[in-house]
């Protein structure tokens, strides 16, 4: 649908420009154009309440000083119309409904109803996808209860999962692809087993539409789903901070990183957040002498555990834990950036 300003005839789609949005209409004469809005006395402040309800106003009324633009269908589109009598007739049989919603039953849903016997609004359409198209990053911890079964996973997977001999390693990385299946459900609203899941050269695991990185420490798992490349990468700090004690061990770590500083915490962020950084990355082999780059990396300590998380859009992280089949967001004491 085009949208010109140009004269009009009794059954056409009208609109008219209200600061950044449009409001709709179906134009039947000069003397009348029938819209799902507030009526002309609300704005003279004639009309008690705000309720608001499909009404006929004059021309000049529904303008309200902008400018009348006729609605020109393209050939595809006027097949599907209803004739002018028709449009026209269907507007009026509303006259007084209300149930008016911004973004589900507005002032374009009614004319495009009304002209084609289906809801439309251009305006919503828009919206939800700046809204599908925000920047997001969803991080799942959960502190055991992951373990066991491996079904619903994909076939190489499994058999990658059931190949590794350590029977302690071979649980976690159950429990963090379980609780990949789980962050997807909850953020999602996907079904994980009708996603198709594949290998990468470098050996990261992906599937369309998403992101996803995994990571698990002692019986502790984190996955990052993200609308963008995503990594993330966690450790737990009391027995780190216990190695970091021999001088030795520190000095080592610290020419590993290349920093100076060789502070516990000061050595475990730049390794957690090197590794969550070539994780977002997704290519090359991992050199943490390289440091972070441009990646940009968000610390969390959760409890006893430090969560790097990096990506572009790592500013926008929401953290949730994972506990008895439900998350719930983190926040204050329980969830602290570093």
């Amino acid at each position: 649908m085009n949208w010109l300003p140009e004269d009009c005839s009794m059954g056409d789609l009208v609109r008219v420009a209200v600061g950044s949005v449009h409001h709709y209409g179906i134009f039947v004469s000069g003397d009348e154009v029938i819209a799902f809005g507030r009526p002309p006395a609300y704005y003279r402040g004639e009309h008690e309440g705000e309720r608001i309800t499909v009404c006929s106003t004059d021309v000049l009324s529904f303008l309200m000083g902008g400018i009348l633009e006729r609605g020109v269908p393209s050939r595809r589109e006027k097949k599907q119309m209803f004739s002018p009598a028709e449009t026209v007739a269907r507007a009026r049989a509303r006259l007084g409904e209300g149930g008016y919603n911004l973004v589900h039953n507005n002032c374009e849903h009614f004319v495009y109803e009304c002209a084609f016997g289906k809801k439309y609004s251009e305006q919503e359409a828009k919206m939800r996808e700046r809204w599908a198209s925000r920047p997001r990053f969803d991080v799942y911890v959960c502190f055991g209860g992951m373990e066991g079964s491996t079904e619903g996973f994909p076939a190489a997977r499994k058999k990658e999962i059931e190949g590794v001999t350590n029977e302690r390693l071979r649980a976690e990385k159950t429990g963090a692809w379980n609780l990949l299946r789980f962050a997807i459900r909850d953020a999602y609203g996907l079904d994980p087993d009708a996603l198709s899941f594949r290998k990468s050269k470098e050996g990261k695991w992906g599937t369309k539409g998403f992101c996803f990185s995994l990571t698990h420490s002692r019986g502790a798992y984190a996955v990052a789903l993200s609308n963008a490349p995503c990594g993330v990468d966690m450790e737990a700090i009391a027995p780190f901070e216990a190695k970091c004690k021999d001088p030795a061990f520190s000095a080592a770590f610290a020419r590993k990183l290349g920093e100076e500083d060789a502070s516990p915490l000061s050595l475990l962020k730049g390794w957690t957040g090197r590794e969550s950084a070539f994780k977002a990355r997704g290519t090359g082999k991992f050199l943490p002498q390289e440091g972070i780059g441009e990646t940009p990396v968000l610390h969390v300590r959760i409890g006893g555990d430090l969560i790097a998380a990096a990506g572009d859009n790592a500013s926008f992280a929401l953290f949730h834990i994972v506990k008895d089949g439900k998350a719930s967001l983190l926040g204050g004491e329980d969830c602290r950036c570093l």
